[in-house]
Parts: C-alpha cells; structure tokens; sequence
C-alpha cells in the first residue's frame, strides 16, 4: 500500500538517474529513516505488480529497474484505488472540496465515510482543515441546523477549493481520488463529465482564436464542474446589472457566451453564467495570439508600457526590443486584469519557488505592479505577480544567448513564463544547447523525434531520445544534475572548459595506477557537481558590500545635474569599476528620456547600461546639502542623494538594488539621511538593510 510520500519518491526514482541515498536526502527533504521506510512499502507494492523490486549498491546508489520505469513512464499498470491511502493533506482538501460541494448538511460521520477513517481521525482532519481554512481567511464552522459549512469571501472560498482541486489534478492518485469524490455527490462520471467540458473549453480556444496553457485549462474545467455541482443546490454568485452590462459588453464574451450555457451555467437562471465567462477569458495563454493585440483594451496596453517603464527603473535595466517587451507582457497582462478584476481564483504552484531563487526580482516586480493594483482596485496576489516575475525573468535572461550546438526541445505545460524561464535558464547554463521550442505534450510530435538531440521535460514520457526530467525552475543542485546529465549524454561533444567525470577518468588512466577506479569515479562526480553549484549561485552583494565609506561623498553643492553625476561617479572611477565613456553614458540617457532617474523625492539614480564602460558591479553615493535640479521649474525633480550604479549585467544587482529601493520607501529615512554631514554617519542605515 501507498501514500503520497511512497508515490512521490517511486517517481523520482523512476524520472531520474542513479542517486545515492544522501543525494535523494538532500533533493527530497526526506530523513534516510523515512527514505529507507517507503522503499519497503514501494517494494511490498511492486512484488504485487510482479515486477523487480527497488535495491539499495553501496557503490552505485539506489537502482531502479529498466522495467519498472517503463512500466511507470507508459502507465502500463494503474494503482488499485484501495491500495493508495489518502495522507493527511490529502485528507484535509477532500474534506473541504466535500463541504464546498455537498448538498447534503455534513456531519463528522460523513467525513468519516468519504475518508474511510474512525472517528477520532476524522476529527482530527477537521480540526486541521479549519487551520487551513483560516490561513485562507475561510471559516469551516459547524452547526446542528446547517451541519459543517463553509464562510467567508466568494473569492476566498473558492482559492481555497481551486488550490486543492489543482493539486489533486497533478497526478494520478489525486485525480482518482477527486473522481470518486464527485461521483458520489453527483452520480455522474468525472472522466466523461471532464472531457466533455474540456471540449467546451476547445471550442472556445478555436472562437477567440487562442491556445490555453494546457495545464491551467484542464485545472479550469475541474473547477467549473465542481462548481456547477455546488450552485445546484447552494447559494450562488450575484452581479449588480451595471456590471453585467459591462460584460455583455465585451467583444470576447459575445463570441464565448453560447458555450458557456453548454458548461450548465445558463444566463437566464444564474449570474454564475458571468462568472464561468470572466474564468475562461482569464485563462492564460500560450504565445502571440490575436486576442493580444490592443484593440479594445487599449489602456490596458498603455498600462503595461508603463508597468515595463516603471520595472526598467526599478531594477536600473534597459530592456532591449520594447515593442517585443510589452506585446510579450500584455500577453499575461490581459487574462490576468480579468482574473484580478472579477477576483477569479489562480494557483500558483511555482510561487514557492520564485520567491526562493528569484527573490529580489519578485520584489522589484511586486513595487512595479503598484499601477496594475490602482487599476483595478484590489491588491495584486502573489501568485500573480510570481507569474509576471517570471515573464520578466525571461525576458532579462534572453539578451545573451547566442551560443548553440545540439538540438534539445522543452516539454513543459507550464505557461509561456514558465516555460520561457526554463528554456533561457537551460541555454544559458549549457551554451552547447540550442532549445530549438517549447511545447506542451499535446502538441508534441513524437514522428520528428529525429530531428531533436534531447528532450527536457517536466513530465515523464516515453519516448526514444535521451530524457532529462527538470524542475520549471532550477535551483543551484538541479543545475548541477542538469550539467551532469548533459556530461554523461554527450561527453566529448561540450566546451573543452566543462570536463566531464568520464574525461577526466580516461586523462587519469592514460597516465596514472588507480587503486579503486569506482570509489575514484565517485569523488570526480561529486567534486564537479559541488563546482557546478557553486558556478550556478552567483554572487550577489548586499548594499553594504558595494556602499562601503569610500564610496560615499558629502558636500554643499554642485553647479548643474551633469555635474553631479560626474562627482557622484567619481569613486567608482577611483577603483577602476567604470571606463570615463560610462559617466557620459550616464548623462545622455537623462537628455534623451528626460529625469527618469528621480525615482523619489531628493533621491536620483543614474545609470547605463553594462556594456556602456562597466568594469564591476558598484555603487557610489554623492550626498548634497543643497539640492540640485534635473528638470529646472520642476521641484519634484530636485535631488540631493546622488546614487550611481553600475551592473555588470540584469541580475546580481538586483539583490542591492532591492535593499537599497527599501530603505528609499520611508521618507523620514530619506529625511534622516539628508542630515548626515560625514560619510561615516550613513554607514549604521546601510548596515540595517544589507542583512542576506
């Protein structure tokens, strides 16, 4: 029998290569206890299936048989519902989903039914579904007229049931277990049920002529009938008229609002209908399509060139191509106003992720989305803004991937950003590699495998060409699994400055006795994976690594902008970080945009692009008693803290640049330093703020 941890590392197991246990600790987050223990239950279960079971080599790692990988990538054999047993978190999202759902008045011997548990299990999930509910700002209350229920805000109730339908849409157990959830309430068949509103969903791709990211619609069409199963019996969404009109209104509902009706949601009976449209448009989409060109949302185009505009200055980037930039951002930019505007719940899966390996970039991405929120009057969620960070974080990695060899294709269902980030992350870590697409699986074409190299995938598939299973995004070891890998695949056909273990092995044996070639192997591999992570975290300074005394300078005042400029860039010409060419770089960029570098009251940051004469990363500060005025009439313009940056490239200021942009958010700060008559006096504020 298995549970969600068993199946999840049987996967793993099954998607990648060899790993000895302390790898699988250090990539699971699992003990070797824990480790050790699924291995029996995964092997109890695979005697079952009569098939080979999983063994431990002392010197190899853990070995998985050819055969149970085949078996498990072509799903050749499908658990019996009874042998996977519901862990904890799954227990919770059935409760919920149950309650969202149910006509019924729901009493603890219902949840002891569906979970088949005793009751005092049963109780215990429902304590710990009211923990999670309320980290939703949901409420699962209980009454003797009303049973268990769900309260709260319609949008709030529905993340809460969008998160856990999504999650047990991602694999197979989940979506048995949600399948035999829903038949029961509504004796009708999930699959079929499914499918047929994923037709609906087709036909709606095909009439706005667009193709929604895979996932996120299939995710959508589990939603809608959950959903319709709950308005059935229970209180539904309401619409003001002014509102509806406004829907009606749109030239994408008109073409849309037929196959709404097919999806149960009819007009004439319930306002559910408007809801299930604004779903659907607020889908997310893959690539260019026409639905993106502003024709009737136009100030929503204006709005994205100015949340471009404000992200460039934010981060002191100059994106290339603009025109590109902000087609490619609208792109994400209209689904998601709909989403936001009409409060439709998003999941995020990678959201965690983001904020672990892009944090600054997340950061600087939340301070630019400020007019998107004034925009349509709501905060903007983080799974939002994780999803714009990584069309940013795209869009940043691209300007320096020229260098291609072999042919590798992406198979992630992702979304654009996603998929996107991945494929810049990939070219940039193995220049040797030319992504020559990223698709989805349903559009993947299995006949031309000939004309690809390798295949990168965030699913497990079957196919004849070398498979290398990623994460979306990569962390500093998945880059080092992902170099390897390569190694191993094409060793001999990389850069001469990117050894592999099998290289180096065949240099040893040329000219040297080895005593235990295995065990020799084995620290080669680990030496250069451990290098590979090291070369992949790259260094990123805080504000006190680059504003150190040196670098900051006090005095009365300066004749003009220009000048200040030049004095504020003087340390920085003092260590060699920048070429003279740079401060004039500087200036001409504020002639020609205008005094864009007053980002707020007293404080400029000017700065160029690294190819105009950085030398390093750095940063200076000249501090003036006297302001000086980059747009003469204008006070707004008048500065009087002077902060030159220099980045060597879109990333590794971005981490400073985000400490620096926090301490600038209060004025009294801003105040406080204008008082500062030394440089010496500025160092205790910068130090508060570089904390890693």
């Amino acid at each position: 029998m298995q549970d969600q941890r068993a199946a999840s590392l049987l996967h793993f197991l099954t998607t990648h290569r060899a790993m000895t246990m302390k790898q699988l600790e250090t990539a699971l987050k699992f003990s070797r206890r824990q480790i050790q223990y699924d291995i029996q239950k995964i092997n109890a279960w695979l005697k079952d299936e009569n098939l080979p079971e999983i063994f431990v080599d002392r010197n190899r790692g853990i070995i998985v048989d050819e055969a149970v990988k085949e078996a498990m990538i072509a799903q050749l054999h499908a658990f019996n519902k009874r042998a996977y047993i519901a862990s904890p978190e799954e227990r919770v999202d059935l409760l919920l989903i149950q309650t969202f759902m149910s006509p019924k008045d729901l009493s603890v011997n219902h949840y002891t039914s569906l979970l088949q548990v005793s009751r005092n299990t049963a109780l215990t999930t429902v304590t710990q579904a009211r923990i999670k509910a309320n980290e939703a700002r949901v409420a699962l209350s209980y009454s003797r007229a009303d049973g268990y229920q769900l309260t709260g805000e319609t949008r709030d109730v529905r993340q809460l049931i969008m998160t856990g339908i999504s999650h047990f849409m991602h694999y197979r157990e989940g979506k048995e277990m949600l399948a035999e959830l829903y038949e029961t309430q509504s004796q009708q068949s999930f699959d079929a049920t499914l499918a047929s509103y994923r037709q609906v969903l087709s036909a709606v791709e095909r009439q706005l002529h667009v193709a929604f990211v895979e996932e996120k619609a299939r995710d959508m069409a589990a939603f809608l009938l959950i959903l319709r199963q709950r308005t059935a019996t229970k209180t539904t969404i309401t619409y003001d008229e002014d509102t509806k009109v406004i829907i009606r209104g749109w030239t994408e509902y008109q073409a849309i609002a037929p196959y709404i009706n097919e999806l149960g949601f009819n007009v004439e009976k319930t306002d559910e209908h408007y809801y299930a449209a604004v779903a659907l448009l607020g889908l997310q989409i893959q690539g260019d399509t026409e639905l993106n060109e502003p024709n009737t949302h136009k100030d929503l185009y204006e709005l994205t060139k100015a949340i471009v505009q404000e992200f460039e200055l934010q981060a002191c980037v100059s994106l290339p191509d603009k025109t590109a930039v902000i087609h490619s951002l609208y792109a994400h930019i209209r689904p998601a106003y709909y989403r936001m505007l009409f409060q439709i719940p998003i999941v995020n899966p990678l959201l965690p992720r983001i904020k672990k390996e892009y944090p600054e970039l997340f950061k600087l991405v939340k301070r630019s989305l400020k007019l998107l929120s004034e925009y349509v009057k709501h905060s903007i969620p983080d799974e939002e803004t994780g999803y714009i960070t990584l069309h940013f974080g795209s869009l940043m990695e691209e300007e320096n991937l020229h260098i291609t060899k072999k042919r590798a294709l992406i198979i992630c269902p992702n979304g654009v950003g996603a998929s996107n980030m991945l494929r810049y992350q990939i070219e940039k870590l193995i220049p040797e590699i030319n992504i020559v697409a990223v698709q989805s699986l349903n559009d993947y074409d299995f006949k031309k495998e000939t004309d690809i190299d390798v295949l990168f995938s965030t699913v497990a598939i079957q196919t004849e060409l070398p498979l290398i299973i990623v994460n979306p995004i990569l962390s500093a070891l998945d880059k080092a699994r992902i170099i390897q890998e390569v190694d191993d695949l094409f060793i001999g056909k990389r850069g001469a400055n990117l050894p592999g273990t099998r290289k180096i092995m065949e240099i040893v044996q040329a000219h040297a006795s080895i005593h235990d070639e295995l065990k020799l192997q084995q620290a080669l591999s680990a030496l250069l994976a451990e290098s590979a992570v090291v070369q992949n975290r790259r260094y990123s300074p805080v504000l006190s690594d680059l504003l150190k005394i040196e670098m900051i300078q006090v005095q009365d005042g300066i004749s003009d902008w220009q000048a200040a400029i030049t004095k504020a860039a003087e340390p920085l010409l003092t260590i060699q970080a920048i070429e003279p060419h740079y401060i004039d770089a500087m200036i001409n960029n504020v002639q020609e945009l205008g005094p864009y570098i007053v980002m707020a009251p007293n404080v400029a940051i000017p700065h160029a692009r690294p190819e105009d004469g950085v030398k390093k990363l750095s940063m200076s500060l000249l501090k003036l008693n006297e302001p000086v005025s980059f747009s003469p009439g204008d006070a707004n313009k008048d500065a009087q803290l002077v902060f030159v940056l220099a980045a060597v490239d879109n990333e590794s200021h971005l981490k400073a640049l985000s400490q620096l942009t926090e301490l600038l958010e209060e004025e009294s700060r801003i105040d406080k330093m204008l008082e500062f008559q030394t440089a010496e006096s500025f160092l205790p504020m910068i130090q508060t703020f570089s904390q890693d």
